[in-house]
């Protein structure tokens, strides 16, 4: 499907797009098992990350959403100021992190038009980079981060879960 990002609209999502939010996120899950892609249909990704979590993210404005010219959510993520696995790769540098990024199947390339806005965001924030993390052993998301200009910076392991930290310097 053709969209005009320019016509689609960028902000916080408000508490009624959580229901649509997650179903994107299950969108994705769904997708994922039937292609072989091993990320979110591994460690009890949907219990941590729960309807009580994205609402909590929402009501806290950490919640971003990409609508189209029809209110439809085609892309979103949790941005948060700081992020725990990063301790050990410059936590002091200004930095935003991207959680739980999904777009909708059906529209190419709204993936990274979200991430051109969530980058334009983060300058606006003052911030000097974006950060965000991907399991391991996805190849492709590795691949498609990277060709994003989101370099790999070190690795985290929480518990069975092994990613790759990515970063993408700013210049604003």
């Amino acid at each position: 499907m053709f969209i005009n990002f320019a016509d689609c609209i960028f902000g916080m999502a408000t508490e009624t797009d959580v229901n649509d939010f997650v179903s994107l996120i299950d969108k994705r899950i769904k997708w994922m098992e039937q292609n072989g892609i091993k990320q979110w249909n591994l460690f009890g990704y949907k219990q941590r990350y729960s309807f009580a979590y994205f609402k909590r993210e929402a009501d806290l404005g950490h919640m971003y959403v990409l609508k189209d010219n029809d209110s439809r959510i085609i892309a979103g993520a949790v941005l948060l100021e700081s992020d725990p696995r990063w301790q050990q790769n410059d936590p002091q540098k200004p930095s935003l992190y991207v959680h739980n990024f999904a777009s909708l199947l059906s529209v190419n390339g709204a993936g990274k038009e979200l991430l051109r806005r969530i980058e334009f965001l983060a300058l606006q924030k003052k911030k000097v980079c974006v950060r965000l993390d991907v399991i391991i052993s996805n190849d492709k998301l590795n691949s498609w981060y990277n060709d994003m200009g989101y370099y790999l910076i070190g690795t985290i392991v929480e518990g069975e879960y092994h990613g790759n930290l990515r970063e993408k310097t700013l210049n604003g």
